[in-house]
């Protein structure tokens, strides 16, 4: 309970809130975002709310605008709080509430130029994706068959297939978060 304290009253630090679903965390967040429009150290036009999927930011963008109702009927009339909440309410759709996909996609379509990407570029969908995943693993493939020196020979020559690998490598990417060594970090191929 002390660390969700902590996290709705110190508004002066960002943070991150990682935990397990059903543990509270939308609501946490919309508490969050309540006490600094309350406040006026924000207003919804300045702050984010990320999340992994589509139906976990519309839902956190329902609860944010429900909890905004309920929190400017509750305020004393007349006062800068209450004033606050029905301006945040009435420009509801000026939040960022997104995926980090989206986030991200928004940071580079605003300054492609700066990140070295196309101006038109746009993030693959799940089949491009894949698409795109075979590609490149037939690519790594043909460079290691034609490399004498490949890690790849004795694996083959013990028996091993292809079709594993191409298990192994959607089993890794699906599970990418777990793959973490010594202290946590992320396991490095260097």
């Amino acid at each position: 309970q002390e660390t969700r304290d902590r996290i709705d009253r110190d508004v002066e630090r960002s943070c991150l809130v990682e935990a397990s679903a059903g543990t509270g965390k939308t609501r946490l967040l919309v508490e969050r975002i309540l006490t600094m429009l309350s406040t006026g150290r924000v207003t919804v036009d300045r702050f984010a709310a990320i999340t992994f999927t589509e139906k976990a930011a519309g839902e956190l963008k329902t609860k944010l605008r429900d909890a905004l109702e309920k929190a400017s009927r509750g305020a004393a009339p007349g006062t800068a709080e209450r004033e606050r909440f029905v301006r945040a309410l009435a420009d509801i759709d000026r939040a960022t509430v997104t995926t980090i996909h989206a986030f991200c996609s928004e940071i580079l379509k605003s300054s492609p130029v700066e990140a070295r990407v196309s101006p038109a570029f746009r993030v693959a969908d799940a089949l491009e994706q894949r698409i795109l995943l075979d590609e490149a693993r037939e690519t790594w493939k043909e460079e290691e068959l034609e490399d004498l020196e490949s890690d790849l020979g004795p694996v083959l020559e013990a028996g091993g297939k292809f079709r594993w690998l191409t298990e192994l490598t959607r089993v890794l990417i699906e599970n990418r978060d777990l793959l973490r060594g010594p202290g946590g970090n992320l396991l490095n191929a260097d």
